[in-house]
């Protein structure tokens, strides 16, 4: 369940952290970035385990008191973090893990939204 008053500013960076074999498990690391105040924190950290996902750690910025949760989660394959992830309610990118640049794929809120007009109903 997303939260109406805080997606705009939530950034998740995701990547990989084990599994060459492209049939095989994937261990995969989301990192969720600036969670303003300690009762989104504790919302998104709920969500977070409801979906299975394993807090492995925890931060706070103390400039602006945002808050960062960085979680762990086994999929069976890529195509399942794939599917997982493009029905992720925040904006989220993944990190190539061989160039530590952000992969063109559109996960998260932005693989949700067409660009462009709407299409005419028929």
């Amino acid at each position: 369940m997303p939260l109406k008053n805080i997606e705009d500013s939530l950034e998740s960076i995701a990547w990989k952290t084990s599994g060459t074999d492209p049939s095989g498990p994937v261990k995969m690391k989301l990192q969720v970035d600036k969670i303003p105040g300690l009762r989104n924190f504790k919302r998104i950290v709920r969500e977070m385990e409801s979906e299975g996902w394993s807090v492995v750690g925890e931060g706070l910025n103390a400039k602006n008191q945002n808050f960062m949760i960085l979680c762990a989660r086994s999929f069976p394959s890529y195509s399942g973090w794939v599917s997982w992830a493009k029905g992720y309610p925040y904006r989220l990118q993944e990190i190539s893990p061989t160039t530590d640049r952000p992969k063109r794929i559109k996960l998260g809120k932005g693989s949700q939204l067409r660009p462009g007009r709407p299409r005419k109903e028929k």
